[in-house]
C-alpha cells in the first residue's frame, strides 16, 4: 500500500483508531472495523508564461513610472 501512496504523490498527515463496528448479521456475525485518514496529494502542473516586459507603477502621490524590461 505504501508502494501506491508513494506512486500518487501522497501522504498520510492524520489518522484515527480503528473503531470496532461488528454486527449481527443473518444468525452470524460479521467483523466489520472503521478508520479516518487525512491524506495529503501533491500535483504539479507547469504552465509557460510570457516574460513581462513593461509595468506601470503607481503610487499614492499620482506618481508614475514606467519599468521596461
Amino acid at each position: 500500500m505504501i508502494d501506491v501512496f508513494n506512486a500518487m504523490h501522497c501522504a498520510i498527515i492524520d489518522y484515527s483508531a480503528v473503531r470496532n463496528l461488528t454486527a449481527t448479521l443473518g444468525g452470524g456475525y460479521e467483523e466489520r472495523g472503521q478508520m479516518d485518514l487525512t491524506l495529503s496529494h501533491q500535483i504539479i502542473i507547469e504552465t509557460p508564461l510570457e516574460a513581462i516586459a513593461q509595468v506601470d507603477v503607481a503610487t499614492n502621490q499620482q506618481l508614475t513610472k514606467n519599468i521596461r524590461r
